[in-house]
């Protein structure tokens, strides 16, 4: 089953964590039942900063490469690399963001799921997201985004998505569902194949070049 995330819904993670700009190798999760899969499972009141990992995960609500579910936490400089399965709120970077704030990190993940997945993030609710970008492959069912399959009263501005994009209902190059506008924030319509989002500006690949 590979690693024991840190934290989970009843020990969250309260501490701060810099990585000094290192990268995890080889992280391996394989708990295709179980949520709160990721490097960390669940964090509140935290801060993860200055750290790369490199992954495969397989997880069911709230899986990622960094952080499963992050509430009032805040994510800085830090990025994402491999493969992420999940079924529910399951990104590249982070599961599901609750009022919490990330800013100068990536993802390039080729991520699968079911239910609100996005390259970066699954779901992002009433959080601060800035200067943040996601390449890969995202494929799922319903809410399905190449940054975030869902923006719930998040502060979106100065992100990109040059993810492929696949989705049967309520899908977008940048977010599959959106009730706020995003600010300065584009998706590339040639390589996700999508011409549409809720929220964001479509360029082709020259022009977002």
């Amino acid at each position: 089953e590979g690693w024991v995330p840190i934290g989970k819904s009843s020990i969250r993670f309260t501490g701060t964590y810099d990585g000094g700009g290192y990268l995890i190798y080889g992280l391996t999760v394989n708990r295709p039942d179980k949520d709160f899969q990721a490097l960390f499972g669940m964090i509140a009141g935290s801060e993860i900063k200055n750290l790369n990992v490199s992954c495969n995960v397989t997880g069911n609500t709230f899986t990622a490469g960094l952080v499963g579910y992050s509430i009032i936490s805040k994510i800085e400089k830090c990025s994402v690399e491999g493969e992420i399965n999940g079924i529910y709120r399951s990104g590249g970077l982070v599961g599901f963001s609750n009022e919490s704030d990330i800013s100068l990190c990536y993802s390039n993940v080729n991520i699968i799921g079911d239910s609100w997945i996005g390259g970066f993030a699954g779901s992002l609710y009433k959080s601060d997201v800035s200067d943040c970008y996601a390449l890969g492959d995202v494929e799922a069912n319903i809410y399905v985004g190449g940054f975030t399959g869902q923006n719930d009263s998040a502060s979106i501005k100065n992100v990109y998505s040059t993810c492929s994009v696949t989705g049967n209902m309520v899908y977008g190059g940048l977010i599959g569902t959106s009730n706020i506008t995003v600010q300065n924030s584009f998706w590339d319509t040639e390589t996700s194949g999508q011409l549409l989002s809720e929220g964001g500006t479509g360029l082709t690949s020259a022009e977002m070049k």
